[in-house]
């Protein structure tokens, strides 16, 4: 089973490897991949290696791509974290802007 971080939209196994325990008893996994809610930056590149992340969620059409170059681009600020919005968004969002 899959679960998508609220934070970054990227779609992960539901499992402590990816999600900290919100109760560890019940099994209930946090809203927030361990990358988002650990500021670290020695820490999420390491996670970053380490996970392969297969999906990514847009978060303005809420369809779902392959995390990869060919649907999203680079942040501007982070040169190694894709954009939150889908290629096809953002070009039509720059299109609007222009008008």
């Amino acid at each position: 089973m899959d679960k998508i971080c609220k934070t970054c939209g990227l779609v992960f196994p539901a499992t402590s490897q990816y999600f900290q325990y919100r109760d560890k008893a019940s099994g209930m996994l946090k809203p927030h991949c361990k990358m988002c809610t650990n500021k670290g930056d020695r820490y999420k590149k390491r996670v970053m290696r380490e996970m392969s992340v297969k999906e990514k969620v847009c978060k303005y059409c809420g369809l779902t791509y392959p995390a990869n170059l060919e649907h999203f681009s680079f942040k501007n600020t982070h040169k190694k974290i894709l954009n939150d919005c889908c290629i096809g968004c953002e070009e039509e969002f720059l299109a609007q802007q222009k008008k």
